[in-house]
């Protein structure tokens, strides 16, 4: 995982100041950011309502599947 959650306020700077020549555009960097935040509000939620193992698969496989899209939007 990526390092926003201990510190959302670099996680920001790093969405902002992408240059625009960059290998990864701004997008994807903020899809990117968009996929930890919903990964972290998914592992919080799951410990919380200790839900099922078929709805941890389910968020986990949604997870990946979103990961793998932004992979492929370079």
């Amino acid at each position: 995982m990526l390092p926003f959650k201990k510190d959302p306020k670099k996680a920001f700077a790093l969405i902002t100041t992408v240059p625009s020549k960059a290998i990864c555009p701004k997008s994807v960097v903020f899809n990117i950011f968009l996929l930890e935040i919903n990964s972290y509000i998914n592992t919080k939620l799951l410990k919380k309502l200790n839900a099922s193992k078929y709805l941890k698969k389910m968020l986990i496989l949604s997870f990946f599947r979103n990961a793998y899209t932004v992979k492929n939007m370079k």
